[in-house]
């Protein structure tokens, strides 16, 4: 199999049409990749600090990537994906030729990423596993899948959700997880907020099937560690959004949360127990 490359550019002003080329999305006999430009711009080259970590924050999306023509929804509309170009011959490692060959280059080794690398949502998957209730949660739910039914089509701009867990019949939690400890924090702080912010909009315009308002919940859990300002902003940021914050450090709100999830989750799959064997 020939590999395959397209350029992502991030775009700091839409006006003016400036577009840097900061990462690319390969395709290969090892399926889809992400390589990151080894020299990319710094907050003063772009002007401005909020600008720089929106780049950050395109990046920190590209590893959801799962389709060589489309960006996931998370990038925003501040990047731009290229034409498809081959990558000639038969080379053996095509993120590391795209690096060097094509990418912006500095002194120094090159940065990759791997599509489908551990990022936000697999981390906070670790506290449902360490809590003994990871039977019972789904990963990525798809409003267009998992609300089948509704009355309006999906907006692209909901996205999917990190994790799920319940049923329709029952009721259902969309939860999103915080890791104050991570490098990034504020870019998933804005992350998160936005997605459930376009989720809390379309919940009350009535655009999901009849009783899916009532029965969906949204949760933030904000995960252990960090400083007390990412603590802070985490567990005060999602009020206006109707989004209730888990503070998992404390013991009383960890385990009122995991009882929840339990909960939803025996009612909406009786037949497995907490162990995850199915009951006489």
């Amino acid at each position: 199999m020939t590999a395959k490359y397209r350029i992502v550019h991030f775009v700091p002003d839409p006006f003016n049409g400036t577009r840097i080329p900061v990462a690319a999305i390969v395709a290969g006999a090892g399926g889809l990749s992400v390589a990151t430009a080894a020299r990319l711009p710094g907050p003063a080259c772009l002007g401005q600090a909020p600008v720089h970590a929106t780049m950050q924050m395109v990046l920190e999306s590209l590893s959801s990537v799962d389709d060589f023509n489309v960006l996931p929804v998370s990038v925003g509309p501040q990047a731009l994906l290229d034409v498809e170009r081959q990558i000639p011959g038969e080379v053996s490692d095509p993120v590391g030729w795209v690096v060097e060959h094509v990418l912006p280059r500095a002194d120094g080794p090159a940065v990759t990423r791997a599509a489908k690398s551990h990022h936000r949502d697999t981390q906070g998957y670790r506290f449902f596993e360490t809590c003994k209730v990871s039977q019972y949660v789904h990963q990525r739910f798809q409003p267009d899948q998992h609300w089948a039914g509704a009355p309006v089509a999906m907006p692209r701009k909901l996205g999917t959700i990190s994790h799920w867990v319940g049923a329709a019949k029952v009721g259902i939690l969309l939860m999103e997880p915080l890791i104050p400890t991570r490098p990034g924090f504020e870019r998933d702080l804005v992350e998160v907020y936005q997605r459930l912010a376009s989720y809390r909009a379309f919940l009350d315009r009535g655009g999901v099937p009849e009783g899916a308002k009532q029965n969906t919940k949204l949760r933030v859990y904000v995960l252990p560690g960090g400083n007390e300002r990412n603590r802070t902003s985490a567990l005060g940021a999602f009020a206006d959004v109707e989004a209730l914050t888990v503070d998992t450090a404390s013991e009383s709100a960890r385990r009122s949360f995991v009882e929840e999830i339990r909960d939803l989750g025996v009612a909406a799959t009786p037949q497995t127990d907490l162990s995850g064997s199915q009951s006489n």
